[in-house]
Order: C-alpha cells, then sequence, then structure tokens
C-alpha cells in the first residue's frame, strides 16, 4: 500500500452467496471475515470501504450489520440497467471526427 501511495482498499465483492453469479451459502459469513481480517491488517493507517446491493435478491448475502462498524464506508452498487455491459450505452463510445 505504501510502495504505491494507496489509502485503502474498496472491497467489490458484489453478489456473495448468490448461486446464479458462482457464490455459496457460506460466503455471507466469508465477506465479512475478510473485512474483519483486512480491518486488522490495516490497523488505523488505510481505510476499508465495500460495496452492498443495491437490490434485496442479492442483498440478502451479505451482512451489512456485521459490516457497518468495521469499514469507513459502505456503498450501495447500482450500475445502469445492464445498458453498458450489452453495448446499448453511447457511454465510452468515441465520437466520430
Amino acid at each position: 500500500m505504501d510502495k504505491w501511495g494507496f489509502q485503502g482498499a474498496d472491497l467489490d465483492w458484489e453478489y456473495p452467496a448468490s448461486d446464479v453469479r458462482g457464490g455459496r451459502p457460506e460466503d455471507t459469513a466469508n465477506l465479512v471475515s475478510l473485512v474483519k481480517e483486512m480491518r486488522a491488517a490495516f490497523g488505523s493507517k488505510y481505510g476499508l470501504s465495500s460495496i452492498l446491493a443495491p437490490d434485496y435478491w442479492y442483498l440478502r448475502g451479505m451482512d451489512p450489520k456485521a459490516m457497518v462498524s468495521i469499514t469507513l464506508a459502505l456503498e450501495i452498487f447500482a450500475p445502469p440497467q445492464e445498458c453498458t455491459s450489452r453495448g446499448h450505452s453511447p457511454l465510452g463510445t468515441p465520437k466520430k471526427a
């Protein structure tokens, strides 16, 4: 972290425990364990944040209550309605000269 000048880390485990995304039920507790281990390693020197799923279907695989006192921030992950992943968005499309 010091070598590259990082101030902390932001965890982006979007779908723990979601079987349709390759998760397992125990991933809910695994995410909390990961956050706890990272906080212990970082101490107060580095920040630590994590995303939260924006909908109930995926949020139920997370335990924000267990993570809120460990992280600096919990952020709601809300991408555009899959438009960029399917190529239907002008975002990032180069303009023609």
